[in-house]
């Protein structure tokens, strides 16, 4: 801390069914039902726009402390955030989701930024429900968008994926194949669309 304002954090989950659902990609376990809900708040003033455990940093477009022109000066920015997140699994069945609010206030500028997100996906073995699917095979659907809150009201960016797992051993050894569609609003007249295909074959020993 390189001055006296403090990080205030708050973060309250709740477990409807009594267990908690893990935040995992897919119920290999073939679980009973788990359903976790969970609300965090975080308020800071500082230097910095953006913060991992690696400590603070910078977000695009904002002040940099370590930038020799024009750099960031302490207590800069006052940023708060938001966050709403829920996971669910039940016999093979698994999902996931996050969504973000996050409201920069730069005291130098006087100016105001609100950034907004949201993530969520969804799994499912078919075996569970129908005998001639392989019980190795998942087929999910990931969704996300994301609102960088600039001026320009066309920089939106949008991403849907169709995703195929197969799970030789777990995560530790699964094939994964995904066809993504893309769609980045780089500035008002400006969109960039594109479908990507992937194969990955992932091995941790």
């Amino acid at each position: 801390n390189d001055d006296e304002n403090l990080m205030y954090l708050i973060r309250l989950q709740w477990n409807p069914l009594g267990e908690r659902a893990g935040f995992i990609g897919s119920d290999l376990g073939r679980s009973d039902p788990a359903l976790s809900l969970t609300v965090a708040g975080v308020t800071n003033r500082s230097p910095y726009t953006r913060f991992s455990t690696s400590g603070g940093g910078s977000l695009t477009g904002f002040a940099d402390e370590d930038d020799d022109v024009d750099p960031a000066v302490r207590g800069q920015f006052r940023v708060k955030q938001a966050m709403f997140e829920s996971a669910f699994v039940a016999h093979g069945f698994a999902w996931q989701q996050e969504l973000h609010y996050k409201e920069i206030d730069d005291r130098v500028q006087s100016a105001t930024t609100i950034l907004t997100g949201n993530y969520l996906q969804a799994g499912y073995f078919f075996s569970e429900l129908l005998e001639f699917v392989p019980p190795e095979l998942e087929f999910a659907v990931r969704h996300a968008w994301y609102d960088p809150g600039r001026e320009d009201d066309g920089d939106d960016e949008f991403e849907l994926s169709f995703v195929a797992n197969w799970f030789f051993s777990g995560h530790r050894n699964k094939l994964t194949a995904s066809t993504t569609w893309l769609d980045y609003e780089l500035g008002e007249d400006d969109t960039r669309e594109e479908w990507r295909v992937q194969l990955q074959w992932d091995v941790s020993l």
